[in-house]
Formats: C-alpha cells, structure tokens, sequence
C-alpha cells in the first residue's frame, strides 16, 4: 500500500476516479480534473471497460484515453488491463474485490464515482461496486459526479452538492474530448456547444462562469479523506474567473454577495 501524505494538509491528496468506460471522467470531471491537476494534485482515472469487442479497437480507445490523460494531466490504469469484456460481463464481487485492491494499492484519499442514478447500466454497476467496496476504506471519502447523457430523465436527478468552478479549463476539457472523436467509433461525438452551455447553467447555480458538480456521499472527520476534500475545495486556480489568483470558490460566492 502506498503511504499517504494526508498529515500535512499543505501536501496534495491522491484521488482516484473509476469510471465504466474511457470518456467517462473527461465528459463528468475533465474542466475539474485540469484545475485540480494544475494545482498540484494527483489523480488518477481507473477504467473498467474500453466497451470494444476486437483487441484492435480496444487498443484505438485506449489510446485515445491515454492523449486525454495527457491534455488533463491525470495518470490513467485500468482495472482489467488485458481484458475485452465489458462491465456487463464482469460479476459485480468480481468488480467489487477489483475496487478493493485499488483503494488499498492506491492508498486513494477520496474515491469518485458514478452517481446511482445513471441512466447507463454500465455506470450504475461500477457505482453499486464502488458503494460496496467503500466499506474497506472509511478514512476515504466517498464522492459522485454527474450523470453525462443529458438527453435522458436521469440528467436532472443528479442533485450536485459541490461545485468545482471549471471557466478557465473548458479548452482542455474540450480537446480531451476530441481524442475520443474518431472513425468508427460505436458512439456519437459530444455536442461542444450543448456542453459548455451546461456547464455554465450549472455555474450560473452557484454564481461562477461554469461548473462541473459533485455529491458527497461520505466523509469521516479527522481523516484523509477529510483532508483531501478540504483540499478539493480550496484555493482552485481557474484563469478566467475569481479563482485566478487561488482564490477559494466559497470566498468568491461570499463576495459577489
């Protein structure tokens, strides 16, 4: 297990991000995951599934997880690395011990996660295993992101707790986004416009240009995980709104008020 840092609250926490499938965080997190990586944290996205069928188009994906990684700043791994089946194929004690082992090896200060109320079976199996798995980890914290398929009833169940303003990053966001955009790829390109438009309803919510949205689900007092979301909280460099300078975002609510 690797060791953690998290008695100095100045030393930046280690988050981990599962998702079902590549695209899944640069679609719910990628403005988020650029800030936090650009000040300093480290993050890394676990992948379930490339969903692909043929080694060959496995592979495509995988790369194309691994630019984005690189646009963003996070580390990437995959949880069933030489693998082609998808989440459905997986059984859930399967994912769930999966999990288990990556929390522990990780040493992870905050897990993030699929909401349960995605409209995708896929990401509410990872998030029904992550739920599971959390019970190994009680000095984590234990947090969601959105559901990102807007044009279902699912999209407006999510209810974010935490606002992560996200202004200064849409760019990366954006061109992590792009590299998943290919020829024969089983899935259809993101609407940026929609996007971004979004993304600055939800910051229009909390009064920033644009955000990205999280739900906590749990967190222990006097833990590292509740450090590190002390740390997830603060002092988020954002260049094109109040954060530029490493102003905290509660602040910045505090004086447009």
């Amino acid at each position: 297990m690797r060791e953690s840092h998290q008695e100095d609250p100045d030393v930046a926490p280690h988050i981990l991000c599962v998702t079902a499938h590549p695209d899944d965080a640069e679609i719910a997190l990628g403005g988020a995951i650029s800030a936090w990586c650009h000040a300093g944290l480290r993050l890394t996205v676990a992948v379930c599934s490339t969903s692909e069928r043929s080694a060959a188009m496995s592979e495509r994906r995988k790369n194309a997880a691994a630019r984005a990684a690189r646009i963003l700043g996070h580390e990437l791994t995959w949880v069933f690395p030489h693998d082609l089946r998808r989440v459905e194929d997986v059984t859930e004690h399967e994912l769930v011990g999966r999990i288990d082992g990556l929390v522990r090896e990780s040493g992870a200060d905050a897990v993030l996660a699929h909401a349960d109320c995605d409209s995708h079976a896929d990401h509410r199996m990872v998030s029904r295993a992550v739920l599971a798995s959390s019970r190994t980890w009680p000095d984590s914290a234990l947090l969601s992101f959105g559901v990102s398929e807007p044009r279902t009833a699912a999209y407006t169940r999510f209810q974010p707790s935490i606002f992560i303003p996200v202004a200064g990053h849409l760019e990366s966001k954006r061109a992590a986004i792009h590299e998943f955009h290919y020829d024969g790829k089983g899935y259809r390109d993101l609407d940026d416009d929609a996007m971004e438009l979004r993304l600055r309803a939800m910051g229009s919510l909390c009064g920033v240009d644009a955000a990205e949205g999280l739900s906590l689900l749990r967190v222990v007092g006097q833990t590292r995980g509740a450090r590190a979301l002390a740390w997830l909280l603060r002092k988020v460099p954002d260049p094109s709104s109040d954060t530029a300078n490493g102003v905290d975002s509660v602040r910045a609510l505090d004086h447009r008020e």
